[in-house]
């Protein structure tokens, strides 16, 4: 598709994507500006209420205005294929930053690099738009150092309807990426804003360690770990990390949700009180 026109976008490269849909670099002519557009996965909603639903709950993105949010431009259907258009952001993936650092980044660059993203997460939050497919790829240190969270198009909304099933796919999978989501989504039970506070814990203990502490070359072994397994006490692979950190971030992978922080602003709390402790 490199070079092709896509609902008016010119594919210039891919970025990347999986399971939900495919993330291109794009020209948009109208605008006279590259942007990311996503392309999910052909039948990925599988009837007309589930497409209208995503686009109904994804909208609700468009609205968020935060320095740490990348920006939806538009969401839309082509032949029959849902896409969203967002906001392109250069910069290194947080992916990239953990590959480079096997052993795990420092203390001072975690908190860096986390809160700003936290601080995101909270203001989402209070819009009532619940992220729920946080990983590494989806978080960017831009070119001027600034943590950015991308694809809030799967987002869905936490009004009236707050704590709901996740979406389904054609194929029966849930949406999501495996290794990153929280039990509740793994099993397609009720989930909330706590999801998003499972797989932010997931990122933190990556970053701070090197590994994914529930990673598995299959799939389906991985939704498994995260479901049945504890992760290592974190103090044995990072002695230098303090002890109210590593704390932070086992409460946020604590299997019910009822057992992590109840709200991100809250986590948020324990951050700013872990930076000025440095």
């Amino acid at each position: 598709m490199i070079g092709t026109l896509f609902a008016g976008y010119k594919l210039i490269e891919k970025l990347g994507g999986r399971t939900n849909g495919i993330v291109y670099r794009a020209y948009a002519p109208k605008t006279d500006q590259f942007v990311a557009i996503k392309i999910l996965v052909k039948d990925l909603l599988f009837n007309k209420e589930k497409q209208a639903r995503f686009l109904r709950e994804a909208q609700s993105a468009v609205i968020l205005n935060h320095p740490n949010i990348a920006q939806l431009f538009e969401l839309g259907d082509s032949r029959g294929t849902q896409y969203i258009v967002m906001e392109y952001v250069e910069g290194k993936t947080f992916r990239e930053i953990i590959e480079k650092h096997p052993d795990g980044i420092s203390i001072k660059g975690f908190l860096g690099m986390i809160k700003p993203i936290v601080d995101a997460l909270v203001y989402a939050h209070s819009q009532g738009v619940v992220h729920r497919d946080l990983k590494p790829e989806n978080l960017i240190l831009n070119n001027l150092g600034s943590p950015v969270i991308v694809d809030f198009g799967l987002s869905k909304t936490s009004d009236t309807d707050a704590v709901t099933n996740g979406y389904i796919t054609s194929q029966g999978m849930v949406l999501g990426s495996p290794g990153y989501m929280s039990p509740e989504q793994v099993s397609a039970q009720p989930q909330d804003h706590r999801s998003d506070i499972f797989s932010i814990g997931v990122i933190m203990y990556e970053l701070i360690c090197g590994v994914n502490p529930f990673y598995d070359d299959s799939p389906i072994r991985a939704m498994q770990k995260i479901l049945n397994d504890d992760p290592l006490t974190l103090e044995l692979i990072r002695p230098d990390l303090p002890l109210e950190l590593s704390h932070l971030i086992l409460k946020c992978l604590a299997k019910k949700p009822e057992d992590r922080y109840n709200q991100a602003e809250d986590l948020q709390h324990d951050i700013i009180h872990s930076v000025q402790s440095l």
